[in-house]
């Protein structure tokens, strides 16, 4: 469903993301993990279409993508929950209600042609807030106003109340209390029975460990190598994430 082959971003001479490559298949939790500030947000940027790589390709459903921007990447199955909610997952200054269909906004049933059929729109922002119990008075409220775990209830409820052919995650659960985050991995795990293709990106290990089918571990940039599930351990991981390749630590 999602396949990037040896993907690079070089910027001021650095090289942000090196060589990644990765397929995820149909009804599949592919986990990323590895310490902060390792390309993560950067190969983030490259998959939703924020910036364009220096080298490399990225397909969605065998169809090439990697110029497309985010919008267009919406369009064809692909949904996201960024790591930065404020930067890349509301519009701040404008409600909630407008929030809930972004990068759905031009699409059937919200659109009729240059405008929104208001009561599709109100439907499903009243579902997100009641469904991820976003505390606010009103749907009308300039989403900006938020606290920062309700703003996150928002964008993932909105990337949930979809099913999308790949979703790309990068840390939901951050700053969302226990039972709404439980209730987030359950969601996911939901979208992969249905046939979903879930790439999980994050830093809390357990959570990854927990959920994904295959997990890959990025240091530097560069991915260090692939665990099928029944090879997981927190030892292993955590010495990839230290810098080790998969072939020098694996017994």
């Amino acid at each position: 469903m999602l396949a990037v082959r040896d993907l690079w971003l070089v910027e001021g001479g650095l090289a942000r993301v090196r060589g990644v490559s990765l397929s995820i298949r149909r009804g599949e939790i592919y986990g990323i993990a590895g310490v902060a500030g390792n390309g993560q947000s950067e190969l983030m940027d490259l998959l939703i279409g924020y910036r364009r790589p220096s080298k490399g390709y990225i397909e969605l459903e065998g169809r090439e993508i990697t110029v497309l921007n985010p919008l267009e990447r919406i369009s064809l199955g692909l949904r996201f929950i960024p790591e930065d909610r404020v930067r890349d997952g509301v519009l701040p200054s404008m409600p909630i209600y407008l929030n809930a269909i972004l990068g759905d906004h031009r699409a059937a049933p919200y659109s009729r042609g240059v405008f929104l059929d208001m009561e599709a729109v109100r439907e499903r922002a009243l579902r997100i807030v009641k469904t991820l119990r976003v505390d606010t008075p009103s749907i009308y409220k300039i989403a900006g106003r938020l606290s920062g775990g309700n703003l996150q209830k928002l964008i993932v409820g909105r990337a949930l109340d979809t099913l999308p052919k790949v979703l790309i995650a990068y840390s939901p659960t951050r700053g969302l209390d226990l039972a709404t985050s439980r209730y987030v991995l359950e969601r996911i795990v939901e979208l992969r029975e249905k046939g979903v293709a879930v790439l999980y990106i994050g830093e809390d290990l357990d959570e990854l460990l927990s959920i994904s089918d295959r997990l890959s571990v990025i240091y530097k940039g560069e991915l260090m190598g692939e665990l099928e599930r029944s090879r997981f351990s927190k030892d292993l991981v955590g010495k990839m994430m230290a810098g080790y390749r998969l072939e020098e630590v694996a017994g």
